[in-house]
């Protein structure tokens, strides 16, 4: 691999007039509009995919079982379970680097996966009409149709994205690497990607193909003008700590982030990763992703929550005539929180005790132990009953079952300056519980480790870490769970 970013030809021919240095920090980029095309072109890829694969297999299928009812209902069944395997597997992801050698051991699996299932309902809807000799020719079928239909959608796309103007990519970056990755995308329109410029994070490279646009401070401001699809972050002379927080500040973003993985020589290849001459290139989660799994995370929300209030209706009506009994009147409390994007909300709970001005609710961190508790108080907070009228707040979109809890301005602005990487947790919706409260960390616990643990949640969401938390909390409600050390926390668990 190095020998292949130190060759001549690669790195040396010109494509683009460089300005001189003096000019070249004085660029200042026009507002660009995309290509056209570019913002249907991956869904698009997506759905010939799907769709030329579901052709496919039908075809096959239909020939190698018959044409009778439990025929057909043998296609469907492995059509289905053949996509759904595929898809599983990745290959119904657009990518860059489009090879059908490389996806043949995939294709030959999800294939495999789609002829069992079909003789698997045979088998059950008229035990005896398939033999276990029938399994072969299906799954030939179903292999050759994945196949075929592979290779002529790869030099399909690829033949399309001669044809089309890329998708605009923005290199983060300077070197070798970053010069290496320029010139293979303005080689090879194949990948669909069309680079418009470079941020350096160093000492300037003269070798490189691209215009310099500024630097990584320059980078929202350039997102915002040049709005790329795509951002290829290769190697730098900046600590990745404060890339780190250019990357996340600039989550607001549209665009794909992939990065060039540290000895990435040795980097093992995988069917996640990205390729780009040779250099992989490692997907980063971005807190704006998922969007059909946020819309169903949203769906969620409001089915929960609406199913919530209703069914635990009784609860919650006696759990307002004790706090009514013991305190008085108003047995709802509300107090202002921070959540995403750190616009501000009116959070509800139940009230536990009764504050001695709105400066004490904005500023006391935590009533667990204070004297003026009575006894429904302290059930309502040990039970986490309290926390129920919360479920109003998920209803009008303000919180999300599962998320970084929601704190008060005041702390807010105290954490944020005592702890890097406080406002990035207001990336995402605030929840009900979390992952850092599942892990121990409730109450009087250490905000280092919170920021750590709500970060981690972020950029590793999915709805199977949603479910795994909703379940854990359940847990966690019935016993306490102690607090995690973590690597590079504070000793104490307490907040002051």
């Amino acid at each position: 691999m190095a020998d292949l970013l130190r060759a001549p030809d690669s790195l040396t021919k010109p494509h683009l007039p460089l300005p001189r240095p003096a000019e070249r920090s004085a660029v200042e980029p026009a507002p660009t509009r995309r290509p056209r095309g570019y913002r249907r072109a991956r869904p698009l890829e997506r759905s010939a995919l799907i769709c030329l694969d579901a052709l496919a297999l039908t075809g096959a299928e239909s020939y190698a079982v018959g044409s009778d009812r439990s025929g057909w209902d043998a296609v469907a069944s492995c059509v289905l379970g053949a996509l759904l395997a595929l898809s599983c597997l990745g290959l119904h992801r657009p990518r860059l680097h489009l090879s059908v050698l490389d996806d043949t051991p995939r294709l030959l699996a999800g294939a495999g996966a789609g002829a069992a299932l079909a003789l698997a309902w045979l088998w059950t809807v008229d035990p005896g009409t398939a033999q276990a000799g029938e399994l072969e020719p299906a799954i030939a079928a179903a292999a050759a149709a994945a196949v075929t239909s592979r290779t002529l959608c790869y030099a399909a796309l690829r033949n399309a994205r001669r044809r089309r103007p890329g998708s605009p990519a923005l290199i983060i970056g300077t070197g070798l690497v970053a010069a290496h990755l320029s010139r293979a995308l303005l080689d090879d329109p194949r990948y669909g990607l069309a680079p418009i410029g470079q941020v350096i994070t160093g000492a300037r490279f003269d070798d490189t193909p691209l215009i310099n646009l500024g630097e990584t401070e320059d980078l929202p401001r350039l997102l915002r003008m040049l709005a790329p699809t795509h951002i290829l972050v290769a190697f730098s002379e900046q600590r990745e700590a404060d890339l780190i927080d250019v990357l996340r500040a600039c989550g607001d973003a549209s665009a794909e982030v992939l990065c060039v993985p540290r000895l990435f020589e040795v980097h093992p290849r995988t069917h996640q990763a990205e390729e780009i001459a040779s250099v992989p290139l490692v997907r980063l989660c971005r807190a704006d992703g998922h969007r059909t799994g946020k819309a169903v995370k949203r769906t969620a929300d409001v089915l929960f929550s609406g199913l919530g209030l209703f069914l635990l209706a009784p609860v919650m009506l006696m759990c307002a005539a004790l706090v009514r009994l013991e305190g008085g009147p108003g047995v709802l409390f509300r107090q202002e929180r921070v959540g995403r994007d750190g616009r501000a909300f009116t959070l509800l709970k139940f009230r536990s005790l009764r504050p001695v001005s709105e400066e004490e609710s904005a500023t006391l961190w935590s009533v667990a132990n204070d004297d003026r508790l009575g006894p429904v108080g302290r059930v309502l907070r040990s039970t986490s009953l309290d926390e129920l009228p919360q479920l109003i707040n998920i209803l009008r979109g303000e919180m999300s079952l599962v998320g970084p809890r929601p704190e008060r301005p005041h702390f807010v602005a105290e954490f944020a300056r005592r702890h890097a990487r406080y406002a990035h947790r207001h990336r995402a919706p605030v929840g009900l519980t979390g992952w850092a409260q599942v892990n121990g960390l409730r109450g009087d616990t250490s905000i280092a480790d919170r920021v750590q643990l709500d970060n981690w949640y972020i950029e590793n969401w999915s709805l199977w870490l949603d479910a795994k938390i909703m379940l854990r909390t359940i847990g966690a409600v019935l016993h306490e769970v102690p607090a995690p050390r973590l690597p590079g926390s504070s000793k104490g668990k307490r907040v002051r």
